[in-house]
């Protein structure tokens, strides 16, 4: 039934929904929100389906964002509205170098079947990422709607989380993800980015955006995550000092007062067994992660484009980088450790790409907010750095950034940042052309 739901709305939903899209904007906005707020659904049908192996792709994956990002393409194209779409936008290039890196990976992969599953997901991931810089560079009045359903996706979250906590007796709430650490990496990165936005200016409605904010921060402690905590409260704190960076105002520094007060009222109230966390966390598991680690180096030394991508449980349970593992049945997963595990799968090459690739988002949010030119684009551009910050951070001691959620969420708040960029960028031109500057025609404020 799934097969024949998808089908249909891939052949009839995709065309209908693009011709719907031309003709109103409400369809438009409702399109818009679904593609920020699907990734979280987990609506996916799954193609050559491998459910018994543990890596982190295991079929090829075909979901509900992907039905609604077609839409959207479709009807982008064949509306006046939108101009020429750009299918190689600002990220390309290192995307490019680092695909070819995969795929050299995949070349020399025990098993190159699991290399395409995870690679179809990252192709799957990189296509979202054009339609929203298409959409947003189109339509940058846009971009204050995508902070309001990032909002929502986060109060969706908390609804969850607390039915889970509190109906359920969940300990390790996790939201509507399949582990406790989606759930928190997921609201490590919105938060920041909905805060700095409150901080710049009034977001309405401002009841939507601070239980937005204060939800994501219950979510994150309702996972008990060690580093999740620590990382969300290094985020928010970079999110304020660039915020207060950009321009200080009494309005600012009451607003952070206050939030300060109430989050350190209920990192009180749950410190009890935040502690306990902390204090009983099991030794095994960091011993379970060195010897992943230790597997995921001996990997990348030995085999110059790796073991392949998505290969590395494969390589764990069936070669000789067993013996690095104590039962190899109950501990062949994949390494707690995104740099160590693409080092392993893809080789330093292919690690050094994927370096470059997701370093030059950071590089271009972190040279965008540190100038001292407040407004809503810039504020953006700080969250954004802050999120970044937290999803580099947590690839330290997780590898969620290749679920879908995660890695949509990365292209997503990508292709927001980089709307940001080119606006900012083209009134600054206008400016200069209206002052004389620069001769010829007023600059375009999205090129």
């Amino acid at each position: 039934m799934k097969y024949l739901i998808f089908t249909f709305a891939l052949v009839f939903g995709v065309p209908i929904g693009a011709i719907l899209m031309r003709q109103s904007k409400l369809v438009e906005r409702i399109l818009l929100a679904l593609l920020l707020l699907a990734p979280a659904a987990d609506i996916t049908i799954n193609f050559m389906s491998h459910e018994w192996y543990r890596g982190d792709t295991r079929g090829i994956e075909f979901d509900l964002t992907d039905i609604v990002a077609l839409t959207m393409l479709l009807g982008m194209a064949i509306s006046s509205r939108f101009r020429k779409i750009r299918l190689a936008p600002t990220g390309s290039v290192p995307f490019a170098i680092f695909l070819l890196f995969l795929f050299l990976s995949i070349a020399n992969a025990y098993v190159p079947l699991y290399g395409f599953f995870t690679l179809s997901r990252i192709l799957r991931g990189f296509m979202l990422y054009v339609v929203l810089y298409n959409y947003l560079r189109n339509a940058p009045e846009r971009i204050e709607f995508t902070f309001k359903i990032l909002a929502v996706a986060i109060l969706w979250q908390t609804i969850r989380v607390l039915e889970q906590k509190y109906m359920m007796g969940i300990y390790r709430a996790t939201g509507t993800f399949p582990h406790p650490n989606t759930l928190s990496l997921y609201a490590e990165m919105i938060v920041p980015l909905l805060l700095a936005a409150v901080l710049h200016k009034k977001q309405k409605p401002q009841a939507l955006f601070w239980f937005a904010i204060l939800g994501g921060m219950l979510c994150v402690l309702s996972t008990f995550s060690r580093a999740g905590i620590v990382i969300l409260g290094g985020a928010i704190f970079m999110s304020i000092l660039l915020s207060l960076w950009q321009k200080q105002t009494s309005r600012k520094v009451l607003i952070i007062v206050l939030f300060c007060m109430i989050g350190i009222a209920g990192a009180i109230k749950a410190s009890d067994s935040i502690i306990e966390r902390f204090l009983k966390a099991p030794k095994s598991s960091e011993e379970s992660r060195n010897n992943f680690n230790a597997a995921a180096h001996a990997m990348a030394e030995e085999k110059i484009f790796g073991v392949g991508l998505n290969n590395y449980p494969y390589a764990l349970k069936n070669t000789e980088y067993a013996a690095y593992i104590n039962y190899v049945e109950a501990e062949a997963g994949v390494c707690h450790h995104i740099y160590w595990l693409y080092a392993g799968e893809t080789g330093y090459l292919g690690l050094a790409s994927f370096l470059l690739f997701i370093g030059s988002f950071y590089l271009k949010a972190l040279r965008f907010s540190v100038k001292r030119r407040p407004d809503l684009y810039r504020a953006a551009g700080l969250g954004i750095l802050a999120s970044y910050t937290a999803l580099h951070l947590h690839g330290f001691t997780e590898w969620v950034f290749r679920q879908s959620a995660i890695l949509y969420l990365f292209f997503t708040l990508s292709a927001i940042l980089i709307v940001c960029i080119e606006i900012s960028r083209g009134r600054r031109k206008n400016r200069q052309t209206e002052s004389g500057n620069i001769p010829g025609d007023a600059a375009d404020g999205l090129q």
